[in-house]
Formats: C-alpha cells, sequence, structure tokens
C-alpha cells in the first residue's frame, strides 16, 4: 500500500514538472506586444441656414461602419505598406488593423497591434491616411456635392503605442493545475 502512494506521489510531481516546463518553453517565445491608436471624427460640413445633425448626422452615422471595415482591407493594407518605413507584408497590415465606432458618437478609432511600438505606431498612422484618402478619392470620382463631403479630422494622432504583457502567470498557474490533476 505504501509503495502505491509512493509511485504516485513521484508521478504527480514528475507530471507536475514536465507541465511547468512545457509552460516554459512555450511561454519563452511570447512578447511583448503594442497596441497603437488613432481617434477620428467622422463629420460634414455645416451647411449654412441648416440645423445641427439632421441629415447630415444621419448619414454619417450609416456610413460609419462602412469605414470601420474598410480599415481592414486589402486595400487600405496596400497603401499602408507603401507609406511605412519598414517591410512587412499586406496581410501582416491587415491582421494588425482593427477599427471600431465608438458607441453613439461620429468618433471612430482605428488600431494597429505589432510587436514593436514604433511600427505600432506608424501602421496606426498609415492605416487612418490611407483610410482618409481612399473615401477622398471615392467622393472625387462619385463627383460629390461640396456640402455632402464627408470630412475626417484626426483627433487623437497616434502617440506612444501602450503595451499589453504576456499572461505569463495566469498560464503558470493553469499548467500547474492541469498537471495536478494528472
Amino acid at each position: 500500500m505504501i509503495t502505491i502512494s509512493f509511485y504516485r506521489v513521484i508521478f504527480v510531481v514528475i507530471a507536475t514538472i514536465l507541465a511547468i516546463v512545457a509552460t516554459l518553453y512555450i511561454l519563452r517565445g511570447s512578447e511583448v506586444t503594442y497596441d497603437a491608436d488613432v481617434k477620428i471624427l467622422v463629420d460634414q460640413p455645416q451647411i449654412m441656414g441648416s440645423p445641427a445633425g439632421g441629415p447630415n448626422l444621419t448619414k454619417i452615422l450609416q456610413l460609419l461602419p462602412t469605414y470601420v471595415e474598410m480599415v481592414s482591407s486589402y486595400s487600405v493594407a496596400e497603401k499602408v505598406v507603401n507609406n511605412l518605413p519598414f517591410s512587412i507584408t499586406a496581410q501582416e497590415v491587415q491582421g494588425s488593423l482593427s477599427a471600431k465606432q465608438i458607441v453613439q458618437t461620429q468618433i471612430m478609432v482605428i488600431t494597429a497591434h505589432q510587436n514593436n511600438p514604433e511600427n505600432a505606431k506608424a501602421i496606426a498612422t498609415a492605416g487612418s491616411q490611407a483610410l482618409i484618402d481612399m473615401v477622398k478619392r471615392q467622393q472625387s470620382e462619385a463627383m460629390v456635392k461640396p456640402q455632402e463631403l464627408i470630412v475626417f479630422s484626426i483627433l487623437e494622432p497616434a502617440n506612444m503605442a501602450h503595451a499589453n504583457p504576456p499572461h505569463k502567470t495566469r498560464t503558470m498557474v493553469l499548467a500547474a493545475v492541469a498537471a495536478l490533476l494528472v
């Protein structure tokens, strides 16, 4: 009876050590990632004599989800790649860029997620500029009247990217608990 308990304890200890070693091996490649954000106001020029809001605001709020989706498009990613001082593929940029509308506002936030803070900042900046240029070009080609133009204003340019540290502690605890369950 004592020998079975002894072997069981040895097995649990070895399993725990192996789980911790495997977790450390997996985590050795984990890096801190960085997010850089650009806040953009989407607006239309105010027409003399027209009330604030109204049809202009409704149109903008209807178009914002489209602009949010355009940020992660391949065509925006290609324009970003052409304006960066470092080498990256359009697919990598496409996976790095995201956007969201701040609920019930005319504000969208473009975010770039990268392993290098300067690259994140550059991609977010280039992504916002690519979107603005693309919408301007589309409006020009469609010969949109000046009073109906959609105008983008950068409220907050991409500053230093904020860090997203890896969750090493949580992963270590989960590995230890998993090993103990064995």
